[in-house]
């Protein structure tokens, strides 16, 4: 079983993107491959904040 990544991680590898792809000397096919694995990135991470949030409502709820 994988184990699930932080948000943290996944803030930091999509700042790491954002370096690679504002840089001069990148080439298209390059940026454009970061950029999807940006958006493969931000959509697993609003899946995770998604669950949190459930998870947070059922908390509050238990009363």
């Amino acid at each position: 079983m994988e184990e699930q990544r932080s948000i943290e991680s996944y803030l930091e590898e999509l700042r790491h993107i954002n370096e690679e792809m504002t840089q001069e000397n990148i080439r298209m096919n390059e940026a454009l491959k970061l950029y999807e694995k940006g958006v493969s990135l931000v959509r697993e991470a609003e899946k995770m904040l998604e669950q949190y949030q459930q998870q947070i409502e059922i908390i509050e709820t238990a009363d």
